[in-house]
Parts: structure tokens; C-alpha cells; sequence
């Protein structure tokens, strides 16, 4: 459960509040976790993350009343998202490891994939690449075994960003062509031009200017056609900057601005 507008939020949080109320009142424990679950999700969403905590923390104490162990599993997770945000990196590695835990035990495949994703994303921002390889390799691995096809589209995209981050420049480009074609396939036209955009990087990456500009164009052209706004101001600054690279900086200047523009 997520808000799209944050404007709907303090009057989805008065409506769940009184909800669980009535629920506590009617000794609706399964109710009660639910809806404490939602406010968790409702004050994340607000930003306001230690309240979100609070919620979170006492769903997790009724699942756990309930035998729930899957519910428990994504609660943990949600609160590991906010101590990761918060830059208490062993905190959300030491949640996340519980929910995967759990998630294993109970053979829940899904929930255990998504576990090794979100542990990959804290030991980026640890820079401990060894890890992060190790979580995504599982996540694909566990996606194409249940075919959800998507994820391992995602998985691939990832990789291709490590082995860039590694300067593993051709393992980069085999990852991102991967995904790129599995986009293609599945008809997922941002993550087709996203795939694109990076690829632009990685060819800009090995000096191939050639290369780089026409996949920074074949994302450019697909955001422009889905309407993606932030896609396309971001392909047309990295086309600037290959424009610079080769001395362009009227044309650069120009997209510069062009891609503030629609930024606005």
C-alpha cells in the first residue's frame, strides 16, 4: 500500500486511525496489524519516519501474536527501508537478514528475492561490491525460477550497473543488453529506455562517443513517446554532455536547457 498524492494523506491517516480504534475495540487483532501496517506506510509517505517506525514496530509485535510470519517478514523489511535511509546501515542489514530469514523458512520465494535486493541496495551504499554481486546474482536466480520476468529484467539492469561501477565495462554492456531486450520484449518501454540511457553511459565509459550517442538517442526518442518528463531531461544532459566532450557547446547549452525546461 502506497499515496500518490501527499495531499490525501492526513485525511487517509484520520480514516485508518479510526479504524483501528474499531478494530482494537472489537479485539480484531488480524485488523489491528493491518491497519497499523497502513499508518506505518501513510506516515512514511508523509515523511515523517520515526512515527512511521512506531507503527511498524507494533504490527510487527501483533503478526508475531498472530503466527504470522509473513506479514512479520514485511514489516521488518519496511523498517529496514527507513534505518537505510537514515544511514544506520547495520540496523536495516541486521532487519533486512531477519525478514530474509523468515521469508526462507517459509518458502515465500518472492519475499526472499526481494530481501536479496534490498540487502544488495545497503551494501552499495557500503561499497562492498562483493556483497552486492552475491544478493543480486540470488535475486535472479530465485526470479527466473518463478519466471517473474520483469524482476529479472531489473536484476540484469543492476548488474550492468555494478560491473560499470567495477569499470567492468563489457560485462556492463552484455548485462545491459540483456535486460534491454528483455524490456523490449515485456513491452516495458521506461525500462527499455533506462537500459538505453545506461548503455549510453558505459559505451561513453570505453570512449565509443558514436555508440553512446545513439543509445542516449533511443531513450531519449522512447521517454519522449511514454511522456516521461525526468527521462528525457536526463538523456538530453547526457547527450549535452557528449556534445562537450566533442567541443559542441552552443548545441550542449542549448539541450542544457531544453532539459531544465521540462525538468520545470
Amino acid at each position: 500500500m502506497g499515496y500518490r498524492d501527499r495531499a490525501d494523506l492526513p485525511r487517509a491517516i484520520q480514516f485508518l486511525e479510526a479504524a483501528l480504534k474499531l478494530q482494537q475495540a472489537m479485539g480484531d487483532v488480524r485488523g489491528e496489524a493491518s491497519q497499523l501496517t497502513n499508518l506505518g506506510v501513510a506516515y512514511r509517505d508523509l515523511g515523517e519516519s520515526r512515527r512511521a517506525l512506531d507503527f511498524f514496530s507494533a504490527a510487527s509485535e501483533k503478526f508475531r501474536e498472530l503466527g504470522n510470519p509473513q506479514g512479520k517478514a514485511s514489516v521488518l523489511s519496511n523498517m529496514a527501508i527507513i534505518y537505510h535511509a537514515f544511514g544506520e546501515f547495520e540496523r536495516a542489514l541486521a532487519l533486512h537478514q531477519q525478514a530474509f530469514d523468515i521469508e526462507r523458512k517459509i518458502g515465500y520465494r518472492l519475499g526472499e528475492a526481494s530481501d536479496h535486493g534490498n540487502l544488495a541496495l545497503v551494501y552499495w551504499d557500503l561499497e562492498l561490491w562483493e556483497r552486492v554481486q552475491e544478493h543480486l546474482q540470488a535475486a535472479l536466480v530465485i526470479h527466473q525460477q518463478i519466471d517473474d520476468l520483469r524482476s529479472v529484467a531489473n536484476d540484469l539492469s543492476h548488474l550492468g550497473l555494478l560491473a560499470r561501477r567495477q569499470a567492468r565495462l563489457d560485462e556492463a554492456i552484455r548485462f545491459l543488453e540483456e535486460a534491454r531486450i528483455l524490456h523490449q520484449q515485456l513491452g516495458f518501454r521506461q525500462g527499455e529506455a533506462g537500459d538505453w540511457g545506461n548503455l549510453g553511459l558505459v559505451y561513453r565509459d570505453r570512449g565509443d562517443w558514436e555508440r553512446a550517442m545513439q543509445a542516449n538517442e533511443h531513450a531519449l526518442q522512447i521517454d519522449h513517446e511514454i511522456g516521461y518528463k525526468q527521462g528525457e531531461a536526463s538523456e538530453l544532459n547526457r547527450i549535452a554532455n557528449l556534445l562537450v566532450d566533442h567541443g559542441e557547446f552552443t548545441r550542449a547549452i542549448s539541450l542544457h536547457t531544453d532539459a531544465l525546461s521540462i525538468a520545470e
